[in-house]
């Protein structure tokens, strides 16, 4: 049977290259009033992977507060940031459509009634970090929702995404399937590039299309 011993090791194999990558970015919103914005593109954690956000420069606009004196018109828990799994983005798409706020049907989020997020925008505090554990591993994307009406928002946004987090499992490769360790060798000599790894979002698998097509044969 080696079929299946070909799919088994081609499954650590996609979890060998993707073992201890990282991410990092800054993804800045600027008077925006759209009600989903993605902050990110879709990475692979997994099972207790990490996410670090930092938030900064926290203004909000509301187009229907006579003044800057006068009550806010808008509800801090209308803004918020959450991690969506990349199969549920037909569902958020279903909410959008029917004048939903996504935020209500949604885990792994905090909003702006956060009150380290209203010291930032009090200017009390010069930006606050959050670390959230990301404890079922998958492709997620990382959006900011907006359910309010005619309020745009402006921030900054450093963003770490890191697939593992400080205890993890190492996996091994059993090299001995019947297939040419020097497909694997090329993977790995880009293993040192903790930043902006092109093995976040299946790019590079999508870039080699003969090479993986060869495994499963």
């Amino acid at each position: 049977m080696k079929r299946p011993s070909r799919l088994l090791a081609f499954f650590f194999f996609l979890v060998a290259i993707t073992l201890g990558q990282s991410k990092i970015l800054d993804s800045d919103v600027e008077i925006d009033d759209r009600r989903l914005v993605p902050l990110t593109e879709s990475f692979g954690y997994a099972d207790g992977g990490r996410l670090v956000i930092t938030l900064h420069n926290i203004s909000i606009y509301s187009k229907n507060s006579p003044g800057a004196d006068a009550t806010p018109s808008y509800s801090l828990d209308n803004f918020g940031l959450f991690l969506s799994p990349v199969e549920a983005d037909a569902n958020l798409e279903l909410d959008l459509a029917e004048d939903k706020c996504v935020l209500r049907s949604v885990r792994d989020l905090f909003t702006f009634k956060n009150s380290s997020v209203q010291k930032v925008m009090r200017f009390e505090a010069p930006s606050i970090t959050f670390n959230l554990t990301v404890s079922k591993g998958g492709a997620y994307y990382l959006y900011f929702a907006n359910c309010e009406t005619d309020t745009p928002i402006s921030f900054g946004c450093h963003i770490g995404e890191h697939q593992q987090g400080s205890n993890h499992t190492i996996f091994t490769i059993p090299f001995d399937v019947s297939y040419p360790p020097q497909l694997f060798s090329q993977f790995f000599t880009r293993g040192g590039n903790r930043q902006h790894s092109g093995f976040q979002d299946g790019a590079s698998l999508r870039r080699h299309p003969r090479i993986f097509g060869a495994l499963l044969q």
